[in-house]
C-alpha cells in the first residue's frame, strides 16, 4: 500500500476567530448539530490511531488542523500521544503537527510541541494592516497582536514553525511590504495560498478570491525580492518545490502530483474525505469507526476523486510545464462548477511565472548541484581554510557555508 497521511480536524470547523474568508464554515451546515458534538471523541481518536498505525508505515504523519484544533484542549493530544505509543511499532517514526491561527498558544502548549518535536504552522497574513484585514475575531478586532504573542512564545521554547499567509485580492497589492515584514522579523519559512471561493449560491468568486493573473503578479514580485535578498536563507514552500522537482524530479505538493491520493481527510466524526477541500457529501468515503483504511484506499469514490486530476485537459498536452505541475490542482480546475478537463484558473498566471523565472530558477538549480557538491567534498576532506577569489560573484551563496549572499556575509567589506 502506498504510504498517505492524515488531515485531522478534531473540532471540525469550530474556530475562535471569524476569518471574514474561511472556507470551512461551511462544515458547521454539514455537521448541524450543536457545538458540543463537533469535537472528536477519544473512542473515535482512539479508532483513528489505531487503524493508521496498524497499516505499519515506517513512518506516519498526522496534521492537525481546523477550524482551530487547539480549542480541543491539551489533555485531548496528550491521549493522543497515548494512543500513538500504544499501538506503534518499535522503530516507526510518529510525526505531529498543527495548523493554527495561534490565538490561544501558550507556554504550556509551546512546551508541549517542543516536548514531541512538533511542527507547528502559524497563519500569518502579513504586517497588521495585511492581517487584520480578514483575519478578525467575532467582535470585528483583529488578530494580529495575539499571532505575534504566539511567535514570541513559540521562539521562547524553541518549537520549530512555519508561517502559512493566505494569498486575498487586498495581500496581493502588498507584496513587497509582505516580504519585507517577515524578513524583518526572521520569519524565514513561508507558504502562500491562494485563496479562491465562489459566493455562496453562485458560480461566482467572493470578493476575497484572487485571480490568476493576480496570483501570477504576486508570485513574479515576489520571486524578485526573494532572488535579491533571500535565496537560499529564506524558504518559500512554492519556490521549494519547483527546485525539487527541476533537481530530484519529486512532486512534494500534492498539487502538482499525478493523482490526489496522498492523504485523507478526517473529520471530528470520523467521517473520511479526500481532500479537506471536498468534505462534501458526494465525496465521502466512509468512516473510520466502521470502515478500516484498506477498504477506504481503494473505495470507488476515492478512485473517481483521484482520476480527476488525470483527466486531459487539451491546453496542458504541448506545454513546457505539465511536467511540474501536472494540471494543477483540481479544485482550480472545477472552481465555478466546470468540468474537471477544465484548465486551472490558476494556469495562466502560473505558466506566465515560471516563463518569468525560468532562467533564474535554471541558475539556482546549477547553485544547488554544486553547493551539494562542494558539501559532499567537505564531509570527506580534512578542513581545509577557506579561499575566496577575488572576483567572486557578490551575488553567488558563500563558500562558508553560511547559506547568505557572499556580498552579505565573508563579501561585506570587499
Amino acid at each position: 500500500m502506498k504510504p498517505f497521511s492524515l488531515l485531522v480536524k478534531p473540532a471540525s470547523g469550530l474556530c475562535n476567530i471569524d476569518c471574514r474568508y474561511c472556507f470551512y464554515k461551511r462544515a458547521l451546515s454539514l455537521y448541524p448539530e450543536g457545538e458540543y458534538t463537533r469535537k472528536m471523541s477519544l473512542e473515535t481518536a482512539e479508532n483513528m490511531i489505531r487503524k493508521f498505525f496498524q497499516l505499519k508505515f515506517p513512518a506516519v504523519s498526522i496534521c492537525f488542523q481546523g477550524g482551530e484544533p487547539l480549542l480541543m484542549g491539551l489533555e485531548f493530544y496528550h491521549k493522543i500521544i497515548d494512543y500513538e505509543r500504544k499501538y506503534g511499532f518499535p522503530g516507526q517514526s510518529a510525526g505531529n503537527s498543527f495548523q493554527t491561527n495561534g490565538t490561544l498558544i501558550t507556554d504550556e502548549w509551546a512546551r508541549f510541541f517542543k516536548q514531541y518535536n512538533m511542527l507547528v504552522g502559524l497563519s500569518l497574513d502579513g504586517n497588521e494592516q495585511v492581517h487584520d484585514h480578514y483575519r478578525v475575531n467575532y467582535a470585528g478586532k483583529g488578530t494580529f497582536k495575539k499571532v505575534m504573542n504566539a511567535v514570541d512564545i513559540l521562539r521562547r521554547n524553541d518549537v520549530e514553525f512555519n508561517v502559512l499567509s493566505m494569498m486575498t485580492a487586498y495581500s496581493v497589492e502588498n507584496v513587497k511590504q509582505t516580504y519585507a515584514f517577515f524578513k524583518r522579523n526572521g520569519l524565514k519559512h513561508l507558504q502562500f495560498i491562494p485563496c479562491l471561493e465562489m459566493m455562496p449560491g453562485t458560480a461566482e468568486p467572493a470578493d476575497f478570491s484572487i485571480t490568476g493573473r493576480q496570483y501570477g503578479e504576486f508570485h513574479k514580485a515576489l520571486f524578485d525580492l526573494w532572488y535579491e535578498d533571500g535565496y537560499p536563507y529564506v524558504s518559500i514552500r512554492m519556490f521549494d518545490d519547483i527546485l525539487a522537482w527541476m533537481i530530484d524530479g519529486v512532486h512534494n505538493s500534492c498539487c502538482f502530483q499525478t493523482a490526489c491520493n496522498s492523504y485523507f481527510l478526517v473529520e471530528h466524526s470520523g467521517d473520511v474525505y479526500p481532500c479537506d477541500f471536498f468534505a462534501f457529501d458526494d465525496w465521502k468515503i466512509g468512516n473510520i469507526n466502521t470502515d478500516e483504511f484498506p477498504s477506504l484506499v481503494t473505495h470507488k469514490t476515492r478512485a473517481n476523486f483521484a482520476a480527476m486530476k488525470t483527466t486531459a485537459v487539451a491546453e496542458c498536452r504541448n506545454c513546457e510545464f505539465l511536467p511540474l505541475c501536472n494540471a494543477d490542482c483540481t479544485r482550480f480546475r472545477i472552481f465555478g462548477a466546470k468540468p474537471a478537463g477544465t484548465l486551472s484558473c490558476m494556469c495562466p498566471g502560473f505558466k506566465d511565472f515560471l516563463s518569468y523565472t525560468k532562467p533564474r530558477f535554471d541558475e539556482i538549480r546549477q547553485d544547488v548541484l554544486k553547493r551539494r557538491e562542494r558539501l559532499q567534498k567537505q564531509s570527506s576532506q580534512p578542513q581545509t581554510p577557506l579561499h575566496i577569489p577575488k572576483d567572486y560573484p557578490r551575488n553567488a551563496p558563500c563558500p562558508c557555508g553560511s547559506q547568505k549572499k557572499y556580498k552579505k556575509c565573508h563579501g561585506k567589506n570587499t
